[in-house]
């Protein structure tokens, strides 16, 4: 599978983001999710690092927790109440949203929804 959970992340320094676009073989992305319905996203990163920290930087409300994933999309549903997450990969949007919904609709029935969604190129 092409992704990779993320526990608690630090913001580290955006060293060489931009650079070096031909010579890489793998776009990252990352979706993030924190309290309250906060998420972030980023896509087309050069490494998995630089995907973390960006799209950590575009939560807007102290996302903690996701996952990264490379040449493909990433999804995360959430329990309506908000209170557990589920990640989902995928060659395209509908197949990681549809992953991400699936897992959660095993536990929750049908309370859940899509918080974040995020494609490479």
């Amino acid at each position: 599978m092409k992704a990779r959970l993320i526990g608690m992340l630090t913001a580290a320094c955006l060293f060489g983001l931009g650079q070096g676009a031909a010579a890489q073989d793998v776009l990252w992305g990352a979706v993030v999710v924190g309290p309250n319905g906060a998420y972030g996203w980023a896509v087309n990163a050069f490494s998995e690092t630089q995907a973390e920290i960006a799209a950590m930087a575009n939560c807007q409300g102290g996302c903690s927790e996701g996952f990264t994933f490379y040449d493909s999309c990433g999804a995360i549903a959430l329990s309506l109440d908000q209170s557990t997450w589920y990640w989902g990969n995928g060659d395209d949007q509908w197949l990681a949203e549809e992953n991400a919904l699936d897992a959660c609709f095993d536990d929750w029935g049908d309370a859940c929804e899509i918080a974040v969604w995020a494609c490479t190129d």
